[in-house]
Formats: C-alpha cells, sequence, structure tokens
C-alpha cells in the first residue's frame, strides 16, 4: 500500500468516495490527489489552490469540491486538467466546521 508520499507536506483531510475504490486526500502542498485504493497509486494530482488545501469531499463517485485557505472552492473532476467549477468571494479561509 502506498503511504500517500506525493504530497510534500500534512494532510489534512482524506474522504472516500460512495464506491470505496478512490480515496481523496488534500495537503498543506495546496493539492489534492486522487488515489486508486486497488492499486495504491495517484490517479490525478489536482494543484489549484495557492494555501493549503484544508477539506476535500466526494460530489459522486468522480467529481469532488476542495476548500483552501486561498478563499477557494474548486470542484474538480477526474480527467479534467482544470476545475469544472471555482467559488469565490470568502474574507477568509474555507474549512469544514464540525456541526454541534
Amino acid at each position: 500500500m502506498n503511504s500517500l508520499d506525493l504530497h510534500k507536506g500534512p494532510i489534512f483531510s482524506l474522504k472516500w468516495n460512495k464506491k470505496g475504490d478512490y480515496l481523496l486526500s488534500g495537503s498543506v502542498d495546496k493539492t489534492a490527489i486522487v488515489w486508486d485504493v486497488k492499486t495504491g497509486e495517484a490517479k490525478q494530482q489536482f494543484a489549484f489552490h495557492t494555501a493549503p488545501t484544508l477539506d476535500v469531499d466526494w460530489r459522486n463517485n468522480v467529481s469532488f469540491a476542495t476548500s483552501s485557505m486561498d478563499h477557494m472552492i474548486y470542484v474538480c473532476k477526474l480527467g479534467e486538467t482544470k476545475p469544472i467549477k471555482a467559488f469565490k468571494g470568502h474574507t477568509d479561509e474555507v474549512a469544514k466546521t464540525s456541526k454541534t
């Protein structure tokens, strides 16, 4: 099993897709990586943020959202080289909050 060693810094967030064949990681290195669970290899690395990637979450089995300290949210899809959607306008970092 791969140790998620493509990231160049601590990992802030990990999420399985619903199908269970991919693991998504977000890191202080400003990237998100989709990992193939069967092979342990990186399927694709996404480097769109200009600050640490704080949280990641799947939309469906092939697309997901990332949030960052750069005040941006990107929606990405496996196989695409650019985000399929970008949301800006936050005045502070975008991170997941816990429900109380």
